[in-house]
């Protein structure tokens, strides 16, 4: 990071870079950082090894079948309490996080996004208990999971209207 002074970046988005191997690291010294985008890296070998910067409110995350998801728990993301947007995107990684064994994502989460996913079959509802300020929950491009939503397990916090709209995704998915 020698001569990488960035004290007004609030956005970073690196998304289709085919070659791009690397990150800056240590990631979390973008104090500033308010949203980051991460998808669509084939080659990126690791991410956020020293975890993610704490005053992030949007995090953006997809990455079909990339090994450096095996490190999400280094990415520390139950210390963002600010964070209020998550997008999640690929088997692999949200496979990852919800075999964590404490919960890992911070509590004051507003919206999650689950998208893109191919083989996952259950969302295991234990997983989103504790986002007790979780009020939208959306889940796009995910046949499998979307034919077998928890019925029990789900935050309170889901408004009537947004679980109806999950059940009514879930009767437009063609067989």
């Amino acid at each position: 990071m020698n001569g990488f002074s960035t004290p007004n970046l609030t956005c970073l988005d690196v998304s289709m870079c085919d070659k791009l191997n690397s990150l800056p690291e240590p990631i979390n010294i973008f104090i500033g950082l308010k949203g980051l985008t991460i998808q669509n890296l084939p080659n990126l070998e690791s991410f956020a090894n020293e975890g993610l910067p704490v005053n992030l409110r949007s995090f953006i995350v997809c990455s079909p079948g990339s090994s450096w998801t095996r490190a999400i728990s280094e990415w520390s993301l139950q210390r963002l309490t600010c964070l209020v947007t998550l997008r999640i995107g690929g088997d692999d990684l949200l496979n990852a996080l919800m075999n964590m064994k404490v919960p890992l994502l911070p509590n004051p989460l507003v919206s999650l996004y689950i998208y893109n996913l191919s083989d996952v079959k259950f969302l295991d509802g234990k997983w989103l208990q504790h986002l007790t300020s979780l009020e939208n929950l959306e889940i796009a491009s995910c046949r499998k999971l979307l034919e077998s939503l928890p019925e029990e397990g789900l935050p309170s916090s889901l408004s009537d209207t947004m679980l109806f709209n999950l059940f009514l995704l879930q009767l437009l998915i063609p067989t």
